[in-house]
Order: structure tokens, then sequence, then C-alpha cells
């Protein structure tokens, strides 16, 4: 009864994380399922009650850190993968969507409003959970409503009753199935053309074919972390398989077979030397993931 159980809500055995992550690092985790649907979240969730581990939601795995050992952890991955054109510049996403999905579903509406976030590895409900900006646009600033799933319920919150900070917001506190966006008309060869710019700029100062997690600080106060990380003479450094970005150095990459390990490492490293050299101590924006946090 038990592995007919674990059949039907799709779990997949010995299934590492590192598949699923942008950084491509991640151990083997107790439990690792797919969830397309709020009825399978719910089974999911049932039939994890009494599982006393750490128990983990994940999207497109862009701005995660996962531990090498992911023993005493269960992972959930959403596949709430659909997109809506309800007319009059509303589109209505599920949280799985990619920003690139999400992207060439408006250009094709010829609706306008997203082309800052081209280049950007993430999913809309990570992106919203994590108040995703880019070029001087936050993702929130389109949203209508979010649905989310709390405590085994379904609930619409309005934007006037969300609230979104500097890398976070307060739809960190449920499982985020879908959002809608009110975003306005555009022309498509217009929308087309700005989201070619936006791309290039990124690829120009960015690691975008080599795999990370984006930027693994927040920029403190009227600072960049990228430059105080670049004139601390940390571009470059290296641990195994993972090195600090000389094209960006608020990103460590991932040339092949790098560890957790190896890019904590890099991380306190980091830390250390900006903080010898500007008394600042740099503040993550990854998030870990692991046993232990």
């Amino acid at each position: 009864m038990r592995l007919k159980a674990l059949e039907k809500l799709k779990l997949k055995p010995e299934e590492k994380l590192a598949s699923h992550t942008t950084f491509r690092i991640g151990g083997m985790p107790d439990y690792f399922f797919i969830a397309g649907g709020i009825r399978e979240l719910a089974d999911i969730n049932d039939f994890l009650s009494s599982y006393k581990g750490k128990r983990y939601i994940l999207g497109g795995g862009s701005n995660i850190l996962a531990a090498d050992d992911l023993h005493g952890c269960s992972i959930i991955k959403l596949n709430f993968n659909f997109l809506k054109n309800l007319g009059g510049g509303v589109i209505k996403a599920g949280a799985s969507v990619t920003i690139s999905q999400l992207l060439n579903y408006c250009m094709r509406c010829s609706y306008g409003g997203f082309e800052n976030f081209a280049g950007i590895p993430a999913t809309v409900g990570g992106a919203l959970a994590m108040n995703l900006s880019s070029f001087g646009i936050s993702l929130s600033e389109y949203v209508l409503e979010v649905e989310i799933l709390k405590k085994g319920r379904v609930y619409i919150i309005p934007k006037n009753q969300i609230k979104f900070f500097y890398r976070r917001s307060s739809l960190q506190e449920g499982v985020i199935i879908s959002a809608t966006f009110k975003l306005p008309q555009s022309d498509t060869q217009k929308i087309k053309a700005k989201i070619k710019s936006y791309f290039s700029k990124k690829k120009d100062t960015q690691e975008l074919f080599l795999p990370s997690a984006g930027c693994i600080f927040k920029n403190p106060p009227h600072k960049s972390a990228g430059f105080l990380i670049a004139q601390s003479g940390c571009g470059g450094l290296k641990k195994n398989g993972a090195a600090v970005s000389l094209k960006h150095a608020n990103f460590i990459v991932n040339y092949g077979g790098a560890s957790a390990a190896d890019v904590d490492f890099l991380i306190r490293e980091v830390k250390k030397i900006v903080y010898g050299r500007f008394g600042i101590l740099l503040e993550e924006e990854i998030i870990r993931w692991g046993p232990d946090n």
C-alpha cells in the first residue's frame, strides 16, 4: 500500500537535487516529489505529515545553494506550469512558469513591462517570493493578486495585502500557486527589441552560460556588492570547480564538479576579505538548503 501511495504521489527515488538547480549543486534528499496541482501537493503533505526532516518547495532552483548531503530533507518540486491571457493586459501564470516563458507569452499577446527580466533563470513563484528586480523594475509592480496555499487552505491575496521588501516578501509565508498580472499594451516588435537589448546587457556583464545561483550577496545600502568584491581583489578566487567570476564578482560559478562546500569556502573568504578592506559584512542573497539550515 505504501509503495502504491508513493507511486501515485510521483516520488522520484534517488534523485539528486543538482539536476534541478541552476548551480548544478545538491545532494540526494530522502524524498523528491513532483506536484502538478493543489490536490497532489496536499496529498504529498499528508504523506509527509509525520516526517521529521526539513521540507523544501522547489521552483526553478535559481537562487539556491543546496547541501552536498541532503539526508534529513525532502523536496517537493512544483509543476504549476500554465499561462492564461484574460484580456485587457491581464495574464495569469502558474508558479512554475519560467520568466523566459512568461516573457515570450506576453510578447505574443503584445503585453509589455517584463522586458527588463530577460535572461533571468527564475520562475514566477520564486521571483515573487524574492521580489525579483532588474534594471530598476520589480516584478511585483505589475501584480494584481497572488494565489497561495497556506496551512492546507488556498487564499487569493490582493496586492495591497502583500508586503514586498528588498529580495523578500510576505509571500514566503506560503506556497505560491499562481499570480495574476496587469500589463501595458505594447507593440510586439518593440517588446522584442527591448528583450534583445536587456539580454545583451546581461550577457556582457553577467555569467549567463555557466552554472551559478546568480548574485550571491545582497547589495549593502548605497553600495554594489559586486563592486566591493572586485575592488577587494576577490575576482578569480577558486576552490576546486567553483570560482568567483571575473565578469561579475557577485557571481560564483561552477566550472564543473563544484560542491556546496567549495562554494561555502569562497563565500566565507569573500566575506572576510571585503570586511577587512571596507569594514562591510556582506549579507547572503542566496537561500541555503540542508539538514542544518
